[in-house]
């Protein structure tokens, strides 16, 4: 028979083997939870998704991870709209509008690209997650 503590440290080895396994491709998926990066090698961009996570309110935010001369650019699209937010330095980060709301199970898709004036979007990644 397991002690108490040795039966919560096998729980939580198994719990943290389950978040292993959803952290493949670059994104996680726990719920309507999502962080994705960009595909290029060395990820310059970010758009972590928080979704239902959140509380009554969704939230978003993009970053640039590196001084590449890309912005990083997040969008997040639904049936009927889409928002887009830019994060244009290095280290610089963008948060979703405060109170922006979308109807609980709203199917979302989230995009997250670096850009630039020259060359457009790049190195996009795609998933399609729930409000």
């Amino acid at each position: 028979m397991l002690g108490i503590r040795k039966a919560f440290t096998v729980a939580g080895l198994a719990t943290g083997a389950l978040a292993l396994a959803l952290t493949g491709n670059n994104a996680y998926a726990a719920g309507s939870a999502y962080l994705l990066y960009t595909t290029d090698g060395n990820p310059g961009g970010s758009l972590d998704w928080y979704g239902a996570y959140s509380g009554s309110v969704e939230k978003w935010v993009v970053c640039d991870e590196q001084a590449d001369g890309y912005a990083a650019k997040g969008t997040v699209s639904w049936s009927g709209g889409s928002t887009t937010l830019y994060a244009k330095s290095n280290g610089d980060c963008t948060w979703s509008p405060s109170g922006w709301n979308l109807a609980e199970g709203t199917t979302v898709t989230l995009k997250v690209c670096l850009n630039n004036a020259a060359e457009g979007d790049r190195y996009c990644h795609t998933v399609t997650s729930s409000a």
